[in-house]
């Protein structure tokens, strides 16, 4: 009896030890499994044969292909908070700027850890298409929130200290934790896209001077601010034909069920045309009708965008930041794929690599790459003559990370959601004006002459 507790004592550690090992190695396939054929390019099977396993050992250590992803994007979340923890300067407005640097540059140099960063936050909820897969128990650690805690933490001290007045500590987080997202979005585009260098704005010094305009006093005239908007034309290049119906079908499963959970039939279904229509029409099914719904819904926020007529481009760059927000509100459905489709999804974890057209995978649709120019070409428009280069390009993808940020936090903040707590319109339009402040120099003050006085004559 006691030589068999013996031998189960020694046992235990040694299956511990394997388990470990063969989890380690799970995650570490499965890591370059979606990275080379993205989520839905890789099946149990095959992640299990590159990881000399078999698919039941992957159910039970991660539960389902989902619960690997989550570990996955955890690690590299974990990963981001030790850089973060690595940063040793004085004030907090200096770590953030510096926490957020760090960030790139070690994404840029660590791409395995870097392009799930990109993608972490938007994706969960559309790809996974339950919404109760990606929850937390209150008691199961959260990096994503540790990462955003340490931002909040700083931002605090900075509202505290008086050194950053006029913006609410939750608000200063968001927007900085925006600006990261949107340039390592950015900077991930330009790596796999096979461009040598990245474009001018989009590297760590455009970062640090966006940064350095939220954090030091707008010196700029504020704003003017519309206080209402108005839709487009929603139906030009629309008809009642077979590619229209499915494209409608697509756009309502897709934006109810998520993309995982939506199928072909029932697209097609919704059309009233079959499977094979379908299939002539897009051949590669799912991924290409999700590019052409993104392609719609950005075409429509873009002819939004368009229609504001604001003789300054800072009033237009405030105005399609609020613009926005009303759209998530008059139309949910249009936002979720603006917020959670296109950006970050379809470059990674839908669509697949092609080896043969080296990045065509990691491409935004074009409509997609025309609103982002949209706020850029505002940014530059407001810059003045004697701006740092690339300011304008920096500053228009650092508004556009800041609202749609402050969107996607409050599109998650659901009842029972456990996340935090949501932004409102002003904490998001409020870091978006003062940057926008920034960029229009301090009106110069005309010198006072000193007239000599004239004695007046006594009568």
């Amino acid at each position: 009896m006691l030589v068999a507790l013996r031998a189960v004592r020694h046992r235990e550690p040694a299956q511990s030890s394997r388990a470990a090992l063969l989890r380690r190695r799970v995650t570490e396939h499965g890591r370059e499994g979606i990275r080379e054929r993205g989520y839905f390019g890789c099946s149990l099977r095959e992640l299990a044969l590159e990881a000399r396993t078999t698919p039941s050992a992957i159910l039970r250590l991660f539960g389902s292909k989902h619960g690997l992803l989550r570990t996955i994007y955890d690690e590299s979340l974990e990963t981001a908070l030790g850089w973060l923890d690595d940063v040793r300067v004085e004030s907090p407005a200096e770590q953030m700027t510096a926490g957020v640097l760090r960030v790139l540059k070690r994404a840029k140099a660590e791409p395995r850890v870097g392009d799930f960063l990109v993608c972490h936050a938007r994706d969960t909820d559309f790809l996974i298409g339950r919404r109760g897969d990606l929850l937390r128990a209150p008691d199961e650690r959260d990096p994503e929130g540790d990462v955003f805690a340490w931002f909040h933490e700083r931002a605090h001290a900075c509202v505290e200290s008086g050194a950053v007045e006029g913006l609410a500590p939750l608000a200063l987080a968001e927007a900085v934790v925006g600006i990261m997202e949107r340039f390592l979005l950015r900077s991930f585009l330009h790596r796999e896209s096979g461009r040598a260098r990245q474009a001018q704005g989009y590297g760590c010094s455009a970062a640090e001077a966006v940064l350095r305009l939220l954090f030091e006093p707008a010196a700029g005239p504020p704003p003017h601010r519309r206080s209402s908007f108005a839709h487009a034309d929603r139906l030009v290049g629309w008809d009642d034909g077979t590619r229209d119906r499915l494209v409608a079908s697509a756009w309502v499963e897709l934006a109810t069920h998520g993309y995982g959970s939506s199928t072909t039939a029932a697209i097609a279904r919704g059309a009233r045309t079959s499977e094979s229509e379908l299939f002539r029409l897009f051949s590669a099914g799912k991924p290409d009708l999700l590019r052409e719904v993104q392609e719609r819904c950005y075409a429509f926020v873009l002819a939004d965008l368009e229609a504001l007529d604001g003789a300054d481009p800072r009033s237009e760059l405030v105005d399609g930041s609020a613009l926005l927000w009303w759209l998530a509100e008059d139309q949910p459905s249009l936002m979720t794929f603006v917020l959670a489709g296109a950006g970050n999804t379809a470059p990674l974890l839908i669509a697949p690599r092609d080896e043969d057209a080296p990045g065509a995978h990691a491409t935004l649709p074009v409509a997609a790459e025309r609103y982002a120019r949209w706020f850029r070409d505002r940014a530059r428009a407001a810059c003045p003559p004697s701006a740092t280069p690339g300011l304008g390009n920096a500053a228009g993808e650092a508004v556009l990370g800041i609202a749609e940020r402050m969107l996607l936090t409050w599109h998650r903040a659901e009842p029972g959601r456990g996340t935090r707590r949501a932004p409102s319109p002003q904490d998001a339009i409020a870091p978006i004006e003062r940057i926008v402040q920034g960029l229009q120099p301090a009106p110069a003050r005309r010198p006072q002459r000193h007239r000599r006085a004239v004695p007046v004559p006594v009568a």
